[in-house]
């Protein structure tokens, strides 16, 4: 008499549906657009913000890489103050600052 072969721990999952894919991606996808437009509503804020010194620029920079989709503009506000401060200082706080966001 052959024994019936018991199932394994693969075949009692379920298949993930494509409904399912869709509510696990959708929270990042939303968080990233929602902080893609505040950055570009209160780009006036983040301008007064470079001019705070080193602690706007890692502001600058932890706000900006908070997303993927336009971090650009962060760049550009950070190397638009490095002319009135230390490069490289300013390079390694906004280089924290990046890394953090």
């Amino acid at each position: 008499m052959k024994s019936k072969p018991q199932p394994g721990p693969l075949s009692e999952k379920k298949a993930w549906t494509w409904r399912q894919a869709l509510w696990q991606a959708a929270p990042p996808i939303v968080g990233s657009l929602l902080i893609t437009v505040a950055l570009v509503a209160f780009r006036g804020l983040l301008e007064q913000l470079g001019e705070v010194g080193y602690l706007g620029a890692f502001g600058i920079s932890l706000f900006s890489s908070a997303t993927i989709l336009i971090p650009a503009p962060g760049l550009a506000l950070v190397f638009a103050i490095a002319d009135k401060m230390n490069p490289w200082l300013l390079g390694a706080v906004a280089g924290v600052g990046s890394g953090l966001g």
